[in-house]
């Protein structure tokens, strides 16, 4: 039986089974599923958000795990984002408020390094010299 997208159990056993096939991608070194699979997670966990509120203790923990998994998929720009939009919310508890920003800034951090990354690309030439020449 699939479970049904539009009920938050259905949701909760979608995200479960996300977080398993990440898990197994990472476990296997196949960095490009496993980050294919964060991204499922961040984006169910969004769902979660979406339908529970920041004071719901649940609602909590997919907000978390919203930004969690948008880091481990290395889609920091996303994570950056959300954890500012969860952070605008007023009715966030304190220790949600503190998680979100560590997280936020982790996002920054990741972001400022990627822009620091600059591949230089050397081209080789390869000659061969016949006997002729």
């Amino acid at each position: 039986m699939t479970p049904d997208a539009h009920t938050l159990d259905g949701l909760y056993d979608l995200v479960s089974a996300a977080i398993l096939r990440a898990e197994s991608a990472e476990a296997r070194r196949e960095d490009s599923r496993a980050a294919e699979a964060y991204f499922e997670v961040s984006c169910l966990e969004e769902e979660i958000a979406d339908e529970l509120p920041a004071t719901n203790p649940e609602g909590a923990i997919a907000r978390r795990g919203v930004v969690r998994a948008a880091l481990s998929a290395q889609q920091y720009d996303r994570a950056f984002d959300l954890a500012e939009r969860y952070l605008s919310d007023s009715s966030a508890p304190e220790d949600l408020r503190a998680a979100l920003s560590g997280l936020r800034d982790e996002a920054r951090r990741a972001m400022d390094e990627a822009l620091r990354l600059v591949i230089e690309v050397v081209p080789q030439a390869t000659f061969t010299f016949h006997e002729a020449a």
